[in-house]
């Protein structure tokens, strides 16, 4: 079996996924032709023609975002004939899933060079989205994620304070990150058609929240659960009297704009073409999960690479909320030192269809800079997770 290698990973900064923040008026498929065009520029100018594959996991499909959003940025970007590409949505494991698509195309040889990623302007429909739910979650007693999350804090006997202390550990992480400079490896500017950079740095890193003001925020999921989803979660737990609704914009990770790419290919084409390969994809894994998650992909992983929790170095849980990550947290065993090294998504944002990809991004380049070996990222939704386990040894 070939080998998949992670030859390059490189990120726009995060904005506000508002009307109000600095992305709202670019286009997702120009977010993408900047990566596009960094890839290149970074590896040593290497052309289109030579990827055969641009997967782009990305969840809202109108708007800007209508259709093929990884075709439409080749179009735009002037690449059209050189390659081609597909968009992926599996929920807010999308980024994972572009990932493992990537390099399950190299591993089998019916691929040996391609980009992979994701993008989202979540700012351009965070309006937008319907109050009421389609009848299909009643139909199939499904839980929306925000439920299933206060759902797992809940059952797990987290409270209001941890779930907040763990949003507060995520923030100073990221902050500290971004002060040291270990964002600026892999970050590309947004510039405007002047050439002028309107995005440097991730936006939603501006202001650092103390616990004083985490707990004055009230819960953002609680109507949800009046709407009958409270309901659905008795009957199928039925050793708890309600659920808790401890969830807050503050210990929710917020949306986001943005997008992330890296470049993954097999050993003698990125020998060919003179690049160096960062990380091998050891293993990688989807499938369904509980509403209350155990997290299966990450033990098919271990199992697929040979490895038990503790030959693992470092560990990234792609946190929607506070409750899946902090469970993550405690179902492995890990220290806080080893855990989302650079912070979470509740400090940078969550652009669905990118989110888990910049978690992995985070994990490549700490793994590097701590000169550790093996890492672990995880992105779970309501219903699915996904794991991909990274190698440096090269």
């Amino acid at each position: 079996m070939t080998e998949a290698y992670i030859y390059d990973a490189v990120r726009t900064p995060l904005g506000k996924g508002t009307p109000e923040g600095s992305l709202y008026e670019f286009n997702p498929a120009y977010l993408l032709e900047i990566l596009l065009n960094a890839i290149q520029r970074r590896n040593n100018g290497i052309g289109l023609e030579q990827v055969q594959d641009l997967i782009v996991g990305c969840t809202q499909t109108t708007g800007d975002q209508e259709g093929n959003i990884a075709e439409k940025a080749l179009l735009t970007a002037g690449f059209t004939g050189q390659t081609t590409g597909f968009q992926v949505n599996r929920s807010r494991v999308s980024g994972l899933e572009s990932i493992l698509l990537a390099a399950s195309k190299v591993r089998s040889g019916w691929a040996q060079m391609t980009l992979a990623g994701g993008v989202e302007s979540y700012s351009k429909f965070a309006t937008q989205l319907a109050v009421d739910f389609p009848d299909f979650y009643f139909r199939g007693n499904n839980l929306p994620g925000g439920i299933a999350a206060d759902l797992t804090a809940t059952l797990s006997g987290f409270s209001r304070e941890n779930l907040d202390e763990y949003a507060l550990h995520s923030h100073q992480k990221a902050r500290e990150a971004a002060a040291s400079g270990l964002l600026k490896a892999f970050l590309e500017p947004v510039c405007d058609a002047n050439g002028l950079a309107v995005l440097a740095e991730d936006e939603l890193l501006s202001e650092m929240p103390s616990m004083d003001t985490l707990a004055g925020f009230p819960p953002i999921f609680e109507a949800e659960g009046k709407q009958g989803f409270d309901q659905v979660a008795l009957q199928r737990f039925p050793a708890i009297e309600k659920v808790r609704h401890l969830h807050t914009a503050c210990n929710t990770a917020p949306g986001a704009d943005g997008a992330a790419l890296l470049l993954i290919g097999d050993r003698q084409t990125g020998d060919e073409l003179g690049l160096k390969p960062r990380a091998r994809i050891a293993a990688a894994f989807t499938t369904a999960d509980q509403y209350f998650p155990r997290f299966p992909a990450v033990g098919k992983v271990l199992e697929l690479a040979g490895k038990q929790p503790k030959d693992i170095d470092l560990w990234a849980c792609s946190e929607y909320t506070a409750a899946f990550a902090l469970k993550f947290q405690r179902d492995f065993n890990l220290p806080a030192a080893r855990y989302n090294p650079f912070g979470g998504n509740i400090a940078f944002g969550f652009p669905p269809g990118c989110g888990a990809t910049v978690s992995l991004i985070h994990l490549l380049e700490a793994l590097e800079k701590k000169q550790l070996k093996t890492g672990v990222v995880s992105a779970t939704d309501a219903g699915v997770h996904a794991a991909i386990l990274l190698d440096t040894r090269c």
